[in-house]
């Protein structure tokens, strides 16, 4: 179960002693009856990913049709986005960001639902597209990516900021409200295809 320690490990550090709680809010995540998420999160980890591959195609979607820039840029240097989007999407943020944004990452997801992770992928893309950009191989957009990850109170403020002014503006959650009740659909009511 790919990216579980991450998020088991992040639960029991926020709630310190109080594993049960921890373990409880974990139970949750996964669980379609507990009402926290629309879609539990063990979607994301099941047989085939069908979560995580709708998730891909809904980012890749968005990269392309509002950052062909960055999509070309990806696509010239053979960056693979599933090597370091799947860490983010699985983990919810864990495997790579430090407390202080997670913790923001996640009460905005748990405020939203999951879905907004893709938003808040193309969001954290955004924040460094213009050191993207400039990125002439492979190991420097990798370079970018991992700096997002540091710990940098003050660019962690501007992070955090810059994916609640956006998400505050909607902006392009139109195109993920189309596919949430396919998203619900695919991940176990029925076995309707996403076409978009």
């Amino acid at each position: 179960m790919q990216g579980l320690n991450f998020i088991c490990a992040y639960l029991i550090f926020m709630f310190g002693s109080e594993e049960y709680l921890a373990f409880e809010i974990f139970l949750r995540m996964m669980n379609l009856e507990s009402k926290l998420f629309k879609m539990p999160y063990k979607n994301m980890i099941t047989d085939e990913f069908p979560l995580l591959n709708l998730y891909f195609k809904k980012f890749n979607k968005i990269l392309q049709n509002h950052h062909e820039d960055l999509f070309i840029k990806f696509n010239e240097y053979e960056f693979n986005l599933y090597l370091w989007l799947s860490k983010w999407l699985q983990t919810l943020f864990a495997h790579d960001f430090n407390y202080y944004v997670v913790t923001r990452l996640w009460d905005i997801i748990i405020a939203e639902d999951m879905d907004i992770i893709i938003l808040i992928s193309v969001y954290l893309v955004e924040f460094q597209k213009e050191e993207f950009l400039q990125c002439e191989s492979i190991e420097e957009l990798l370079e970018v990516t991992k700096n997002l990850y540091a710990f940098d109170f003050n660019k962690n403020l501007k992070l955090i900021d810059y994916i609640v002014r956006n998400i505050q503006k909607k902006k392009y959650f139109e195109e993920i409200n189309k596919s949430v009740g396919k998203t619900m659909l695919i991940c176990g009511v029925c076995n309707e295809r996403e076409d978009d």
